[in-house]
C-alpha cells in the first residue's frame, strides 16, 4: 500500500516525446541535489502520462483542441492519484490559468518558474519558443511584471528550423550552426541572457553553446517541481508523525488511566 504522507507526482508528457525523457532526467537529478536522494525510496512516486497532442508545425493549431486535450491528459494524471502536475511544455503554459481553475490538484506554472530563475543581472532577454508560446505573450508579460524587457527580434524562422532539427535528432553540423547564427543576432540586439521555453532545445542544452547567460525553462519547472514535492513530502510526514504521536500518547493514558483505576 502507498504511503498517503507521500505525494504522488503527476507528469504530462508527450508532446515532444524526447524531451519528456530528458526531463524526467531532470527531475530525478534534482531529486539528488535538493535532498541527496540515492536508493529506490527516496525517490518521488510518479504517474507520466504520455499524451500526444494535436501539435503541428507546418499550419496553424487550433486552441480549443489543444486545450480540451491537454485537460483530458491532466484530469487522467488526477483520477490516477497525482497530488502535483506538472507539464513541461512552452505552447501548453498558454492555457495555465485555464487548465489550473479546472482541476483540484495543483499545476505548477512554467512560466513564473522560468522567469523567477533569471538572474538578477539580466537587462534584456531574447525569448527562444515555439510561435504559438511567443504570439501568446505569457513569457512577455511575466518578464514586464519583473522591469525585464523581451528583445523586439524576430528569430523565429532560426528557431522553428531548430525545432524540427532537434525533434529529428538532424544533423548536429547544421543545428550548431542555426544556434550560431540565432546566438550571434541576439548579441546584436543587446540581448543578454537567452532563455530557451522549447523543451525540444532544452533536451539539446549542452549542445547549444553561448557566451550569454542562459535559461532553461525545462531545468527551471524540473527544479520547482521538486521543491514543490519535496515541501508537500514534508508537510505530511510530520502531520503523520503528529498523528501517531498523539495516539501513542492517548493510549499512555488510557493505560495509566487503567492502572491507576
Amino acid at each position: 500500500m502507498r504511503d498517503t504522507a507521500v505525494p504522488t507526482l503527476g507528469i504530462l508528457g508527450g508532446m515532444a516525446p524526447l524531451a519528456t525523457s530528458a526531463f524526467l532526467q531532470q527531475i530525478l537529478q534534482e531529486c539528488q541535489r535538493q535532498y541527496g536522494a540515492s536508493r529506490a525510496g527516496d525517490f518521488p512516486p510518479l504517474l507520466l502520462h504520455m499524451l500526444p497532442l494535436p501539435f503541428h508545425d507546418d499550419r496553424a493549431n487550433d486552441p480549443l483542441q489543444l486545450e480540451s486535450a491537454l485537460r483530458e491528459g491532466l484530469l487522467g494524471l488526477e483520477r490516477a492519484g497525482a497530488d502535483l502536475l506538472a507539464v513541461d511544455c512552452g505552447t501548453a503554459q498558454i492555457f495555465h490559468p485555464l487548465l489550473a481553475e479546472s482541476l483540484r490538484t495543483p499545476l505548477l506554472d512554467q512560466v513564473e518558474a522560468t522567469v523567477q530563475a533569471i538572474p538578477a543581472s539580466a537587462r534584456v532577454i531574447g525569448l527562444v519558443a515555439a510561435r504559438e508560446c511567443v504570439a501568446a505573450g505569457s513569457y512577455r508579460r511575466a518578464c514586464e511584471r519583473r522591469g525585464l524587457a523581451l528583445a523586439p527580434v524576430d528569430w523565429q524562422h532560426e528557431t522553428d528550423q531548430l525545432r524540427r532539427n532537434a525533434r529529428r535528432r538532424g544533423d548536429a553540423c547544421d543545428r550548431a550552426v542555426l544556434w550560431d547564427q540565432l546566438a550571434r543576432r541576439a548579441y546584436a540586439a543587446g540581448v543578454d541572457t537567452v532563455l530557451i521555453a522549447c523543451p525540444d532545445l532544452c533536451a539539446l542544452s549542452g549542445e547549444l553553446h553561448t557566451p550569454l547567460q542562459r535559461v532553461d525553462a525545462s531545468a527551471c519547472l524540473a527544479r520547482r517541481t521538486v521543491a514543490a514535492w519535496l515541501q508537500r513530502r514534508n508537510a505530511g510526514l510530520a502531520e503523520t508523525g503528529s498523528l501517531v504521536a498523539q495516539q501513542r500518547m492517548a493510549a499512555t493514558r488510557q493505560n495509566l488511566a487503567a492502572l491507576l483505576g
